[in-house]
C-alpha cells in the first residue's frame, strides 16, 4: 500500500516523459491484515505502469493497476506484494502440549513436596526410636540429618530441642563424663537461646527433662570433687559443679515446679564439705611447716601450740598420718629438752586475812551406833571441804576451798592436801581439826598432787611438774614440758618411775631419783580427752581416753626394760 503525496514542484522531464526517482515514492508503514480497522480493507497490490506521457488525469480509461496499451509495462521501483504472515505458535497442538507440560510440572512439585514431608517425618521417627532404645550415637546422627535437611518442617524446633537433650544423655549415660556433659549443656542451651529460628516454647517444654539431667551433672561433679585426692583437681571439679548448680537454679531451664531443692541442697552441702577439705589441706600444709620450723629451732612448745591450734580448727586432722608423724618427731625432740629447773620457794604458814573472826560448821547427824573404824574422812562438797569422824560420822570441821571439779583431797598421814581453787593454792591441813599447816601459792591452775614419801609432784597448766617438800611445803623446782599438764601423775609399783599424760598426744616417763625423762611416747589422744590418771596393771599401763560424748576407750600400753612406755 503506498500513500501518494502531492508535489508542489514540477517533475523534470526527459524528452516527453516525466521521470520520477525512486526517492520520490514514500512507502506507507507496513501493516498486516489483522492490524486493519473495521473502516479499512485489504487490497492486493498491483504494479502501476508509467508511460512516456504519464498524467494522473489521463489514466482513468484503464483500470487501476492495469498497464497502458501505449507503453510497455514497467513496475515502480520499491513496490512489492503484501502477503499475510502466519504465527507458528498459533497451532492448536502447541497450545495443548504447553498446557499438558504446565500440568505435569504442578503435579511433580506436589508429589515432591509430599515425598519430602513424608521423608522428614520418617527421619524424625527414626531418630526418636534410636533415642528411646538408648542408641544415642545413631539418634544424634538422625536428628542432625533432620535438622540440616528439613529446616522448614513444622517439627524442626522439636527436633532441635530433642537433639540437645540426646547429646546430654549421651554424655551422662554413655560414659562421656560429667565435665563433658557440663560443656555440652552450656553450649547447647546457649545455642538454643540464641537461635532466632528456634521456638523458645520448645525449650520451656524441655524443662522436665532438664530438671532430671542438670542436677545429675552437678551431683556427679561434686562427688568426683569429694573423692579426689588431688587438691587442684578437686578445686576445679568443685568449681564446675558450682557452674552446673547455676544452670539448675536458672528458671529458664529448670522452673521452680520441677526443681528439687532438697537434692540441690545436698549437692551444695557436699561442695561445702569439699571446700572445707580444701581449706583443711591448705591449713595442714601451713601447720606442718610451722611445726617443722619450731622443731628445727628447738622450740617444741611452739610446735605443740601450732598442733593444738590446727586440731582445734580442724578436728578431722587428729588422725592425719602426716600430722602424727611430725608430732612424733616433736615428741622425740622434746625429750632432750625436759630437764629439772631449780626454783626454790618457801611456803606460807599463816592464814590469808579474812573479814570474819570465826567460822562455825553445823550438820544434822542421825546415828544409833558407832563404826569400828577410826580416823577422819574428808570430802569436797559444794565448794567446801568437810571433815567427818569415821567412827561416829560427826562433822568435825568445814573449810571453803572454792568450786572446782575433779580436785579431790589427798590424805597424807594425819594431814590432808587440798587445792584451794579460788586462790590457786595447795593447802596442807590437820585432818582432825582443819588447822592450816602450810600453803603453797601457784599462779595457775593445778591438778591434785601425787605424794611419794616426803615429796609431792604437782602438775600445772603451764606444763610444769612442780616438786614440793611435803614436810615444809617448800617448792624446790620443776620439770618443764612443752604442753599443759592437767592430770595427776602416777608412780609405778617399784616407786622408781613416774608416768605423766600430756594434755594431748604424748605420755611421759620420768625417773623419780634424778628427775630425768626416760621417754616420750606418742599416744595421739586429743586435747582434754584424758581426764583421769593412768594405772599400772600387770606390767602394762592402762589409759582411759574419752573418744565421744558418752564413750570411752581403754588403751593398754607396754613398757620396755627401763620401764618406759614403748
Amino acid at each position: 500500500v503506498f500513500l501518494l503525496t502531492p508535489l508542489e514542484e514540477d517533475l523534470p522531464l526527459v524528452g516527453d516523459s516525466a521521470v520520477m526517482g525512486s526517492s520520490d515514492l514514500h512507502p506507507a508503514p507496513r501493516r498486516d491484515r489483522e492490524q486493519l480497522t473495521p473502516d479499512e480493507s485489504f487490497v492486493d497490490e498491483q504494479p502501476i505502469l508509467v508511460g512516456k506521457s504519464f498524467r494522473p488525469e489521463a489514466s482513468p480509461a484503464s483500470p487501476i493497476g492495469m498497464p497502458s496499451a501505449a507503453q510497455p509495462p514497467r513496475t515502480a521501483p520499491g513496490l512489492r506484494k503484501k502477503t499475510k504472515n502466519k504465527n507458528q505458535w498459533d497451532s492448536p497442538l502447541f497450545l495443548i502440549g504447553g498446557g499438558a507440560l504446565v500440568l505435569l510440572v504442578i503435579c511433580g512439585s506436589t508429589v515432591a513436596l509430599i515425598l519430602n514431608r513424608r521423608g522428614g517425618d520418617e527421619k524424625l521417627a527414626e531418630a526418636r526410636t534410636f533415642r528411646d532404645a538408648g542408641a544415642f550415637a545413631q539418634a544424634i546422627g538422625a536428628y542432625q540429618e533432620f535438622v540440616t535437611s528439613y529446616s522448614s518442617d513444622a517439627s524442626w524446633s522439636d527436633a532441635r530441642a530433642e537433639l540437645a537433650m540426646t547429646r546430654l544423655r549421651q554424655a551422662i549415660e554413655g560414659g562421656g563424663g560429667f565435665q563433658s556433659a557440663l560443656g555440652i549443656a552450656q553450649t547447647e542451651l546457649q545455642a538454643l537461646e540464641s537461635d532466632k529460628n528456634f521456638n523458645q516454647q520448645k525449650l520451656a517444654e524441655a524443662r522436665p527433662e532438664l530438671a532430671g539431667l542438670l542436677p545429675r551433672i552437678a551431683g556427679g561433679l561434686a562427688a568426683e570433687a569429694d573423692a579426689s585426692d588431688d587438691p587442684a583437681a578437686a578445686q576445679q571439679l568443685a568449681k564446675l559443679a558450682g557452674e552446673a548448680l547455676v544452670l539448675c537454679r536458672n528458671a529458664k531451664y529448670v522452673s521452680k515446679e520441677f526443681r528439687d531443692d532438697a537434692a540441690l541442697g545436698d549437692i551444695e552441702e557436699e561442695l561445702a564439705r569439699v571446700g572445707r577439705r580444701q581449706q583443711t589441706g591448705g591449713d595442714l600444709a601451713a601447720g606442718l611447716a610451722t611445726i617443722q620450723a619450731a622443731i628445727a629451732s628447738g622450740d617444741t612448745r611452739a610446735a605443740y601450740a601450732a598442733h593444738k591450734q590446727l586440731v582445734e580448727q580442724h578436728p578431722e586432722l587428729v588422725a592425719n598420718p602426716a600430722l602424727q608423724a611430725i608430732i612424733v618427731e616433736a615428741s622425740t625432740a622434746e625429750q632432750a629438752g625436759i630437764k629439772f629447773v631449780a626454783d626454790p620457794r618457801a611456803a606460807e604458814t599463816t592464814e590469808r586475812p579474812t573479814p570474819w573472826l570465826a567460822m562455825l560448821a553445823t550438820g544434822h547427824r542421825q546415828a544409833t551406833t558407832t563404826a569400828p573404824a577410826q580416823g577422819t574422812f574428808c570430802a569436797r562438797i559444794d565448794g567446801a571441804l568437810d571433815a567427818f569422824d569415821v567412827s561416829t560420822g560427826k562433822l568435825l570441821w568445814r573449810r571453803y576451798v572454792g568450786f572446782a571439779a575433779g580436785l579431790p583431797p589427798l590424805p597424807v598421814g594425819n594431814t590432808v592436801l587440798v587445792i584451794d581453787s579460788k586462790y590457786q593454792e595447795l593447802l596442807c591441813l590437820d585432818a582432825r581439826t582443819g588447822r592450816l599447816i602450810w600453803r603453797q601459792e601457784f599462779d595457775e591452775p593445778i591438778a591434785t598432787p601425787l605424794a611419794v614419801e616426803d615429796r609431792g609432784f604437782v602438775a600445772a597448766e603451764s606444763g610444769r611438774l612442780y616438786v614440793i617438800d611435803l614436810g615444809t611445803g617448800a617448792r624446790t623446782g620443776y620439770l618443764q614440758f612443752a604442753q599443759p599438764l592437767r592430770v595427776t601423775p602416777i608412780m609405778d609399783r617399784t616407786g622408781r618411775r613416774l608416768y605423766l599424760t600430756g594434755d594431748h598426744s604424748s605420755i611421759y616417763t620420768i625417773s623419780r631419783d634424778d628427775l630425768k625423762c626416760l621417754g616420750v611416747f606418742y599416744l595421739g589422744h586429743s586435747s582434754g580427752s584424758i581426764r583421769v590418771p593412768p594405772a599400772e596393771v600387770l606390767g602394762r599401763l592402762a589409759v582411759l581416753e574419752n573418744d565421744g560424748i558418752s564413750t570411752c576407750r581403754l588403751r593398754i600400753l607396754s613398757l620396755d626394760v627401763q620401764g618406759a612406755v614403748a
